[in-house]
């Protein structure tokens, strides 16, 4: 990546050499468009090196950028750098939390932030999550965005050429095995006969009932942010694109899709 930018190069090296857990966590298939500022930087950061990022961000010029509340994000943060050589922009999004969904709610939460993380890896730049890791993560993004009744109402279903390319960037990528194992340990409700449903409706050759009994099934609701509890505390059908009733993005619900 040789044409990264010099802000990017130093956001990095600081980040390697104090240690902050982190990796970009998603669109590791154009990550030379994000070393040159081109996409933003979605990285996923461990919440106790929250403040060694904040510190290294104002000390590189990095300034917060606060979105209108309706546009807020629970556990993400955006900042904004400049890179005078290259006159240019960086935009950085500091995730704490794997925050999923359709693009008007992003309500649903996968809460398997420290598993992820620690399956990261150096890929040039940016340490980057274990190919297995990113395409269920990948997956079920796609399918909560691009396989609901709304989705195909809109004429919105169809994945975009990015997402197309993505997939099939990351999808040879991944050992079967350990997906499932992944799958077994971290996201048991989801499980191996469900994910494989959600790879297929991600195919451009999926008839479309079949992409929208996968998109439409039912979610069980644990708990939702900020609340105590351990075990699953309630049960509720929903269509995966739509916003239940007395959710907010200030309350998010850990689904598990069944």
């Amino acid at each position: 990546m040789s044409e990264t930018l010099d802000l990017i190069s130093q956001l990095c090296q600081a980040l390697e050499a104090e240690g902050v857990v982190y990796c970009h966590w998603k669109s590791t298939a154009a990550l030379d468009r994000s070393a040159r500022g081109d996409n933003d930087l979605d990285l996923l950061v461990s919440r106790a090196d929250a403040p060694r990022l904040t510190e290294i961000l104002c000390r590189l010029g990095f300034k917060e950028a606060r979105l209108p509340p309706e546009r807020q994000l629970p556990g993400v943060l955006v900042y904004f750098g400049y890179d005078r050589a290259a006159d240019k922009f960086v935009q950085v999004h500091a995730h704490y939390q794997l925050i999923l969904g359709d693009d008007m709610t992003k309500n649903v939460r996968l809460p398997i932030e420290r598993p992820f993380l620690e399956s990261a890896l150096p890929g040039g730049v940016f340490k980057i999550p274990a190919p297995e890791f990113e395409f269920i993560v990948f997956v079920i993004r796609m399918v909560l965005k691009y396989s609901t009744w709304d989705a195909m109402l809109l004429r919105q279903g169809d994945l975009p050429a990015t997402a197309r390319r993505e997939f099939e960037y990351l999808e040879p990528r991944v050992n079967w095995t350990r997906l499932y194992a992944v799958l077994q340990e971290h996201l048991p409700y989801v499980g191996a006969t469900l994910f494989d449903r959600c790879v297929r409706c991600l195919r451009p050759d999926c008839p479309v009932w079949t992409r929208l009994q996968v998109g439409r099934g039912r979610a069980v609701l644990g708990q939702t942010a900020g609340l105590p509890g351990n075990g699953l505390t309630a049960h509720i059908s929903v269509r995966s694109g739509f916003k239940p009733p007395n959710v907010n993005r200030g309350k998010l619900l850990v689904v598990q899709i069944i």
